[in-house]
């Protein structure tokens, strides 16, 4: 899992003297790994990217799709796909990774899970709908008066 560059002008990193024109691999998962970069890199923790959760000092501490001008173009999309599958799988279920079935991360170029990834779903139970307001009575949440199914309500304005 890295980045392959080639190096345009001489540079030193690390102490390693690079010439112009070296091919420089980038390996992606000694950076989402680094525990210079992250506490308990090892950890499946996807909290530690919330908002309100501390970040590293570095853009570039997460590259998932690559960087620079040979990022991946379809990074945007395949973001804006996986919220709307997970909120539309979280709408419904709660999701707990299986504990017999321990995480196992693949070493390919893109990285990822080696093999299935197991959770266990539960059905959300539906949240109650708040009481609507007896005929007569104004509601607390929007103001608005319930009239009984004999009232006379006009439809051009408020109840008198």
């Amino acid at each position: 899992m890295g980045l392959s560059r080639v190096a345009v002008h001489d540079d030193t990193v690390g102490g390693i003297r690079i010439p112009a024109g070296t091919s420089v691999g980038v390996l992606i998962y000694g950076i989402h790994q680094h525990p210079g970069v992250w506490e308990n890199p090892k950890q499946f923790d996807p909290a530690r990217f919330l908002p309100g959760a501390s970040q590293p000092a570095s853009r570039q501490a997460t590259m998932p799709f690559g960087a620079g001008r040979r990022m991946c173009i379809a990074s945007g999309f395949a973001s804006l796909e996986a919220a709307l599958i997970v909120a539309a799988i979280a709408q419904r279920f709660t999701l707990e990774l299986c504990p017999q079935k321990p995480i196992r991360r693949e070493n390919t170029f893109t990285g990822g899970p080696e093999g299935a990834l197991w959770m266990e779903l539960r059905t959300r139970r539906p949240a109650l709908a708040p009481a609507l307001p007896r005929p007569g009575e104004a509601s607390a949440q929007n103001g608005m008066l319930a009239a009984s199914p004999r009232a006379r309500v006009r439809s051009n304005g408020p109840a008198p």
